[in-house]
């Protein structure tokens, strides 16, 4: 786990972090065409921890027929094939309210691990301000983006599962569980929100207490530098095996207080399946990318050896 400290962190520059993420994306996708040389194999993957346990290996047999986006497990699955003892989860997209309504809390939780603070700095910074000549109501979300991201270029930034999960592990179906999607590679960026998260049944708030239980790495968050939330791995999925609810997620997360957690370029891509059951999480397999990108470089690697 490591953790970027930038020059400047507030909330107060909402706006600017936004404009920001917008012109990063605007440059990186400038030059988005790699030369066909580049172009990533499909991923493979062998088991460097779990080997013999039936969720494991039937997790690497998924794992290697899952399609990535550029091929990279690092950008995001495309799709997952449908393997003897894996569930169905499906998803139904958010509408623009339901995002807008959770926006702020998202990230407020995701920074500072507490969903109130951007909603309370920006009612003090707008009953402050408010008489001032060209006052602007501040902290209203990113309704803009939104319009653009769903409207214009028909995307789904966030989907909700369609039935209630049971994270426990308890036989009680109750986690409302909404995450964002491979759609929003575009629309993340200017969002600045990447993840999975446990929300209440009306989509209103974060279950902050839930999220740390299941999903927060335990040793970082005793650390005094971090005020981010350290989830376990980036970024988080879930799935349903046999009738167990896992997630799952790639180790060697990077933590920023202004943007979303990432992954390392300094270690090898592993992808890790951890389970929540009698009120721990446990890692129970650790998948490695073998034919993957060199590191500490982002240049693609050509010359990786495959599995036999």
């Amino acid at each position: 786990m490591k953790v970027l400290t930038p020059i400047f962190s507030s909330a107060a520059f909402y706006g600017l972090a936004h404009l920001i993420a917008l012109l990063i994306f605007i440059m990186l996708n400038s030059n988005a065409v790699y030369a066909k040389d580049d172009a990533l194999p499909k991923p493979i993957f062998k088991l460097t921890q779990g080997q013999g346990t039936e969720v494991c290996d039937a997790y690497l047999q998924r794992l290697n027929a899952t399609e990535f986006l550029d091929n990279d497990p690092t950008r995001g699955k495309l799709s997952e094939p449908f393997l003897k003892g894996f569930a169905d989860l499906k998803t139904v997209p958010l509408i623009a309210e339901e995002i807008l309504r959770l926006y702020n809390k998202l990230k407020s939780f995701e920074q500072y691990q507490d969903q109130n603070l951007h909603n309370n700095y920006y009612e003090k910074y707008n009953e402050l301000h408010k008489y001032e000549k060209g006052f602007r109501k501040q902290g209203q979300g990113p309704q803009e983006y939104i319009k653009i991201i769903m409207d214009e270029h028909q995307q789904k930034p966030f989907v909700r599962y369609q039935t209630a999960l049971d994270l426990d592990n308890d036989g009680k179906a109750t986690d409302t569980v909404i995450k964002t999607t491979k759609d929003t590679v575009y629309s993340n960026i200017i969002l600045n929100i990447k993840g999975l998260f446990i929300v209440d049944e009306k989509l209103q708030r974060v279950e902050e207490a839930k999220m740390t239980a299941v999903f927060a790495d335990r040793e970082v968050l005793q650390w005094p530098s971090v005020v981010q939330f350290p989830p376990l791995a980036s970024s988080i999925d879930v799935f349903n095996y046999n009738g167990k609810t896992y997630f799952d997620g790639i180790l060697n997360v990077v933590l920023s207080t202004d943007r979303s957690p990432s992954v390392s370029l300094d270690s090898p891509v592993i992808l890790a399946v951890f389970i929540h059951e009698r009120y721990q999480t446990h890692k129970v397999c650790e998948c490695q990318w073998v034919n993957g990108k060199v590191y500490p470089h982002t240049k693609y690697n050509n010359t990786s050896p495959y599995v036999d």
